[in-house]
């Protein structure tokens, strides 16, 4: 899609999605932004919510955009979780 870049978990990542060109360049990022964190996240929403404020960005593409956010959020809550538990069973095992 012409004025998007496509950013993801990791390279070639099956979870990657779209993000406006706008906000990449806005970041200082003209490669793929990646979206790794949930501050990485929560920022690149604000961003979603300024542009579309400020009619850069039409609402519904706006919506759409954030609703794959909102999957990406909860990927990455996930992952993080599982990491989490998987440490914790290292521990009990070492017990």
């Amino acid at each position: 899609m012409q004025g998007y870049y496509r950013v993801g978990l990791s390279s070639g990542s099956e979870n990657s999605i779209l993000i406006h060109r706008q906000w990449a360049e806005r970041t200082g990022d003209m490669a793929e932004r990646r979206l790794k964190t949930l501050e990485d996240v929560r920022r690149y929403l604000a961003h979603l919510i300024k542009s579309i404020e400020s009619d850069q960005i039409e609402a519904t593409k706006g919506g759409r955009l954030a609703y794959i956010a909102s999957i990406l959020i909860r990927a990455i809550e996930g992952s993080e979780l599982e990491k989490r538990v998987s440490e914790l069973e290292k521990i009990q095992k070492r017990s």
